[in-house]
């Protein structure tokens, strides 16, 4: 492994855990998004943890859902 792979590595973790930790509050409870709009933050946070985890060479990271709010 090179240095620009290493560092490659790092900000990829590093940005990872950052979302994850910009979107934990959409799994508290009682949050006020939509019951259909927490699953897609969690599948979206799962997609999150699986490329911190595995740090593909080429990163794709997936789309952040819509926040929608329940009424």
């Amino acid at each position: 492994m090179n240095i620009a792979q290493i560092i490659s590595m790092h900000d990829t973790k590093h940005a990872a855990n950052r979302i994850l930790k910009e979107t934990d509050w959409t799994q508290i409870p009682n949050n006020g998004l939509t019951d259909a709009c927490v699953t897609a933050f969690q599948t979206y946070r799962d997609s999150i943890r699986t490329i911190r985890q595995t740090v593909p060479d080429n990163t794709t990271w997936p789309t952040v859902p819509s926040e929608e709010w329940s009424d």
